[in-house]
């Protein structure tokens, strides 16, 4: 009985792939990125992401980067799965992500990452507080976005809860190095907004980013805004900028940053 149950299900999900491939497009994509920020303390990381394009209706740019940028159809719908690994040789992370997109405007998202911490941090009392573990983050992500006459403005929430794998007999919080803040060792929410706000010209982006971050347990929160510059060519693209970040656990410092990407093979997402 069991093993004719067993085959029903193989059957089934052999069904469904072969429904799926026969109706949906699909179409890989892949991108390296390199990252070097300054606050709160001078940082830089590398990053390489892997994802697949199914098209669930409608119709889209080729492969082909220049294609992307010269088309004007923008009403399909997009579901993508996506890893992607990243390092800064003593924090090593991996997150695994899944997009719906009922609409090219509209992304909504689902995903979960693991990062383990092999350092200590100058702006937290590791003494004190737990730096170094395996830190868990799943989410729930909506973005959107609209652009007229080259100007384009851009909106994203996320909630957030993470997780710390070793347990604190003594009740400690663990630190959360990306956005510099405490949270509480039996798991932490956070609320993030950002908001990216910009004009496109033929040979360049000038913009701004406000970025902020708020735990629901231990209170603290963190704040990024700077202005940007971006220019792309082919497959290659960076981006510079500077501006502030303010936690609650630093105060306020100048932010610089940098960051170098090559696209392999496009998305079909427009962000």
């Amino acid at each position: 009985m069991l093993l004719s149950q067993s085959n029903n299900f193989k059957n089934l999900y052999l069904i469904l792939v072969v429904v799926v491939s026969g109706q949906l497009f699909g179409q890989m994509d892949y991108l390296v990125e390199s990252s070097v920020r300054s606050a709160p303390s001078l940082g830089a990381d590398i990053s390489t992401e892997l994802g697949y394009n199914f098209l669930l209706w409608g119709e889209t740019f080729s492969a082909n980067a220049k294609d992307k940028n010269n088309n004007k159809e923008i009403m399909y719908g997009i579901w993508r799965p996506s890893v992607k690994f990243s390092s800064s040789a003593l924090i090593n992370g991996l997150q695994v992500v899944t997009e719906f997109l009922p609409i090219s405007l509209i992304n909504l998202s689902a995903g979960y990452g693991k990062t383990l911490v092999s350092t200590d941090f100058n702006y937290f009392d590791c003494q004190e507080i737990n730096c170094r573990g395996f830190i868990g983050r799943e989410f729930i992500r909506a973005k959107s976005g609209l652009a007229l006459w080259g100007f384009f403005l851009l909106g994203e929430y996320s909630m957030e809860k993470l997780s710390f794998s070793d347990y604190d007999k003594k009740g400690r919080p663990f630190s959360d190095y990306a956005n510099v803040l405490l949270c509480d060792i039996h798991g932490e929410y956070q609320d993030i907004w950002e908001i990216t706000a910009g004009r496109s010209f033929s040979a360049f982006t000038l913009g701004v980013v406000h970025r902020d971050v708020k735990n629901r347990i231990l209170n603290g929160s963190a704040l990024s805004q700077f202005l940007f510059f971006k220019q792309s060519k082919e497959r290659w693209s960076y981006v510079v900028g500077a501006g502030q970040f303010r936690s609650t656990q630093t105060g306020s410092d100048f932010l610089a940053v940098f960051q170098l990407t090559f696209m392999g093979f496009p998305s079909l997402k427009l962000f």
